[in-house]
């Protein structure tokens, strides 16, 4: 954050401005066990796409694998928890869907099998947090349909030197439709330089269809 911090925030400000030491409190408030258990609950941690056995399933730490010690990292997607781009558009799926986590496909014409993952209530307000990332945080730019999105950077390492992978995942709703995207840089600066971009492209061709 800027020099001084960020100040007294509530959660829609710190998911606006992308606060990593709110969320790593909250996440020693709630807990490694019941943030880990979401995790799973919203895909982390297994293969999301039939019949495609070149896909990684990521990683989510068993109970046993971490402890309170981990819990920071693991509030802020960092530490042992693995995650693929396709993961973490599903998940955004799932609040652009009102609590449905949906299966991705590879093809169209295959029927839709969702399950109810979360409270569409709660989904609404992350939606709503995410409009804010949109009009007065992280992810503010001139933007020619209503999206909603977050930005993240996690550090990796890479021949033994470390390096930013930037992440921007959010989505819009055109004609009824809800477009959910998902970008990942690797060797970035920050998510708003590098993924931000081209995820504004992309729904920049999508607000003209």
């Amino acid at each position: 954050g800027p020099k001084d911090g960020h100040g007294t925030v509530n959660m829609k400000d710190a998911m606006a401005q992308s606060c990593n030491c709110y969320f790593s409190t909250v996440g020693e408030m709630i807990g490694y066990e019941d943030i880990l258990m979401t995790a799973r609950k919203l895909g982390y941690g297994e293969a999301t796409l039939k019949d495609f056995p070149e896909e990684t399933a990521g990683n989510v730490p068993e109970n046993e694998e971490t402890g309170v010690w981990d819990t920071s990292n693991i509030s802020i997607g960092q530490g042992q928890l693995l995650a693929t781009p396709i993961q973490v558009c599903q998940m955004t799926a799932v609040i652009a869907n009102g609590g449905y986590l949906v299966k991705p496909r590879l093809v169209m014409g295959e029927t839709l099998l969702k399950e109810n993952v979360a409270s569409n209530e709660n989904t609404k307000l992350i939606e709503e947090y995410l409009k804010a990332v949109i009009d007065e945080g992280t992810g503010m730019s001139r933007w020619n349909t209503r999206v909603y999105g977050k930005t993240g950077t996690a550090e990796a390492g890479s021949g033994g030197a470390a390096e930013n992978v930037c992440w921007f995942t959010g989505y819009c709703r055109q004609n009824e439709k809800n477009y959910v995207i998902t970008v990942m840089t690797e060797g970035g600066e920050s998510a708003t330089s590098d993924a931000l971009p081209i995820f504004k492209r992309i729904t920049d061709f999508l607000a003209v269809l």
